[in-house]
């Protein structure tokens, strides 16, 4: 079977992200245009600035909106630069008459802020589309908007008004210039340019161009415009589109890295992120005097095209603190994981604390769909490393690592002690700890820890839940080796493992109805590759390609696949070239192919003779490789990068015709494509790329329409069974399946006969000890299992217990 993927790549959409900020939205999703429109946040007390009426933020920074006709740019600048974080630069209007900014067009965006505690929480912050500015000039208004990267300034020249009335002079730079019509700021930083201005007016409907060009007069700037109908209004549409000096992604950040920061509801997307939480400048020109204490997390709710928010919120309080992955349930809910430093961090009556004494650590929070409420928000641990969280078995399980024993595990717990000792092993003059990691269970509500335990070094990277139940983990130790294990839903037991010896380590896994898929890198030719495989040997020469004076292997990647108790090898290939390569994420999509993204610095990486960058960059390029389910094709392999580092880091499948890989990169050359969003580097010393494949060739989901309806799963409560007085009864609904998905919940009732105590309701094997029999008496006892799957379909079946 072919698998043409240039198709696919044909449909490839790369964007660059510079800064995330309040209301910015990582443009991670199919149709993201530079015309997606960003709302204005009114200032209710959440800027301290008393003259700030009104506030937006673009993907370069923040725009403050004044009482008097005079707006603020706050920048970004490339963090390489340490004299400060940002620039800031005043535009006012000279010799303007009084006028208040209004809001125009509320906009549908739901703004909420939560932090510290439920008193400074602010929600339902008022939004508006755009900003006007009316009568500035006699019959002259101003109305500003955001879209996207873009800050646009519309001049409304009303009949008989007098354009040579607009006078503009901005504060904070060094000197302005005329340069190809373009107005350019100069300043210490470097340049900023304003774009061409437009001029039209709407005469019957109809667009009319108008001449027009800028006019520099003693530093300030205003606009010359050619023969136009002075008895109908005239636009003039200025646009500042070179707002980057440099992007600055440790101020903010979706971090695919270490979790999936982007999840598909319905119609809407969801982004996860970290920004920065600064005040208003009190300056202008270079701002080195930080307000905020730190970073929020944002997530923000937008439109499938991107083209409308739809509501953002932040999470923090006055320290720092960061979001690190985000999950959706059947019903939309909204979860995410993070770190606090504990400074009025908004933790809600009644959800989870590990420790009462403690505020700061690593938090759960959950919103609704609507991100309008905060349902809860729980502390689940001391300050850890998170790193995946999943929802399955009606539970939601994080999983991360830590080097210090803050995790609350279970008495019952696969491990219960951090390292061999429980202090996460000091060792040395310096008593460093090493980092191992944890798995941690709570209920949907987040109210209740159901299971916490400890695992090996490097554990816990990648966590999935199997349609059996089984809690399919990352298990690794620097010194025994590595593992994927398969724990039970309440994490006391390993049910499953496969490893591997020292030198071997899994990077990350997927699970499918039918079997388990791993990548992972290694430096010997030890695993034994299956015989259909793409590649049997490690590197070009099956030693791992030693390299150098010491003769070190470099690392080489692997694919695999398990059967789903971890028994069987079903499949093995390496992957790679003579120099290093290394794996960072898989996945699986709906009609088995197997996928794996990384980075590669062989110049003789397998591609495919369809690939879109069959050459190596330089320095480090990332990759993309798909098999097919034997691992025995190489459907697509490729390059991606520019001269400089880059380094892919996350897959997310989006359904049948949808696949994303998500990084970084530092080249300046990184390839893009002529509809991407943002086509320019932002500066510092990486950007975030987010690449979108259209995955229909590959998926083999035909060409590319409407996703199939969703087939609803099938419940199996079990066979009936005989018991006798007082026995342990167990309710088995693991022969359960789904065809075309997971089922994330399982909930037993009893419908009929003497009431029993019912333990466990809430998962695939529920239990109860049957009543006490009186001589010659029986009992008939039945009992309902609803199972529901991740779009939210359910089935449900009945079992008979016969109490004899």
């Amino acid at each position: 079977m072919t698998h043409p993927i240039h198709r696919l790549l044909q449909g490839m959409l790369l964007l660059f992200v510079g800064i995330f900020s309040a209301n910015s939205l990582a443009n991670v999703l199919p149709g993201s245009k530079s015309s997606a429109s960003l709302p204005f946040v009114e200032n209710q007390g959440q800027v301290s600035n008393p003259n700030v009426a009104f506030t937006a933020s673009t993907f370069a920074g923040k725009l403050f909106v004044k009482k008097t006709p005079a707006w603020v740019y706050q920048l970004v600048l490339d963090r390489r630069n340490t004299t400060g974080k940002y620039w800031a630069f005043e535009e006012r209007m000279m010799s303007a008459q009084s006028s208040l900014p209004q809001g125009v067009n509320k906009s549908s965006a739901h703004i909420q802020i939560f932090k510290g505690n439920n008193a400074q929480w602010q929600t339902n912050l008022a939004a508006y589309e755009t900003v006007r500015y009316e009568n500035v000039y006699p019959g002259i208004d101003v109305e500003l908007a955001v879209t996207g990267n873009n800050i646009e300034k519309l001049f409304v020249i009303e009949p008989g008004a007098d354009v040579s009335d607009i006078k503009l002079t901005i504060d904070g730079v060094n000197a302005l210039a005329l340069e190809k019509n373009q107005l350019v700021l100069h300043t210490s930083m470097g340049e900023i340019k304003f774009t061409a201005p437009v001029a039209y007016q709407l005469i019957n409907d109809q667009k009319q161009m108008v001449d027009v060009s800028y006019a520099l007069v003693n530093n300030q700037y205003g606009f010359k415009v050619g023969e136009y109908d002075n008895t109908q209004p005239l636009v003039i549409d200025p646009l500042l589109a070179s707002t980057f000096l440099g992007g600055s992604n440790d101020n903010a950040y979706s971090d695919f890295e270490r979790a999936e920061g982007i999840a598909k509801y319905g119609n809407s997307v969801y982004v996860a992120g970290v920004t920065d939480s600064s005040d208003f400048p009190t300056q202008l020109g270079l701002n080195t005097a930080y307000q905020g204490g730190g970073y929020d997390g944002f997530v923000a709710k937008v439109s499938a095209d991107l083209s409308t928010l739809e509501s953002a919120t932040f999470l923090g309080g006055s320290s720092y603190d960061d979001i690190w992955g985000l999950k959706l349930d059947s019903a939309g809910n909204v979860y995410v994981v993070g770190r606090t430093g504990g400074t009025g961090f908004p933790l809600t009556a009644g959800s989870y604390r590990y420790s009462a004494a403690v505020t700061s650590g690593t938090f759960l929070a959950k919103f609704d769909s609507s991100l309008t409420q905060l349902k809860a928000s729980a502390l689940i641990a001391g300050s850890t490393l998170p790193a995946d969280l999943h929802i399955g078995n009606n539970s939601i399980y994080v999983g991360g690592r830590t080097n210090r024993p803050v995790i609350p595990v279970t008495p019952n717990a696969y491990d219960t002690t951090c390292g061999r000792d429980g202090l996460c092993d000091p060792s040395g003059s310096y008593g460093l700890t090493k980092y191992y990691g944890y798995l941690e269970r709570l209920n949907l509500n987040l109210d209740s820890l159901l299971a916490a335990t400890y695992l090996g070094e490097e554990g816990g990277a990648s966590v999935r839940v199997g349609s059996n139940g089984l809690v399919y983990i990352i298990d690794q130790s620097s010194v025994n080796g590595t593992a994927l294990a398969g724990l039970d839903d309440n994490l006391t037991t390993k049910v499953a493992s496969i490893s591997y010896s020292y030198g071997i380590n899994f990077t990350a896994l997927d699970v499918s109805d039918s079997f388990v898929a791993a990548s992972g890198n290694v430096r010997s030719n030890q695993l034994q590759a299956t015989g259909n495989a793409f590649d049997t040997t490690c590197g070009t020469d099956g030693n791992c390609d030693p390299v150098g004076t010491s003769n070190y292997a470099t690392s080489d990647t692997f694919v695999a696949s398990y059967s789903l108790d971890l028994v069987n090898t079903l499949a093995l290939s390496y992957f790679g070239g003579s120099d290093e390569e290394y794996s960072h994420d898989i996945v699986i999509n709906d009609v088995g192919n197997i996928i794996m993204t990384g980075v590669v610095k062989s110049l003789n990486m397998p591609v495919s003779s369809n690939a879109v960058f069959p050459q190596y960059s330089g320095n480090q390029d990332g990759f993309i490789a798909a098999f097919d389910t034997s691992l025995g094709q190489l459907l697509y392999g490729s390059y991606i990068g520019g001269s400089q580092l880059d380094q892919p880091n996350k897959l997310l499948d989006g359904g049948t015709d949808q696949i994303y890989v998500a990084g970084s990169t530092g080249s300046l050359d990184f390839p893009i494509t002529a509809n991407a969003y943002d086509t320019s580097y932002n500066g510092g010393d990486v950007d975030v790329f987010i690449a979108l494949f259209d995955v229909s060739g590959l998926g083999g989901g035909g060409s590319g329409g409407n996703t199939p309806a969703n087939q609803a799963p099938v419940a199996n409560a079990g066979q009936d069974q005989i018991v006798g007085s007082r026995d342990r009864v167990y309710l088995n609904g693991s022969q359960s399946s789904d065809s075309d998905g997971e089922i994330l919940g399982y909930h037993w009732k009893q419908i009929a006969g003497k009431q029993v105590s019912l333990k466990n309701a809430n998962s695939k094997i529920a239990k109860f000890r049957s009543p006490r029999l009186r001589r010659g008496k029986q009992y008939i006892l039945q009992f309902e299992l609803t199972v529901t799957d991740d779009q939210g379909a359910s089935d449900k079946d009945t079992v008979t217990i016969y109490v004899r």
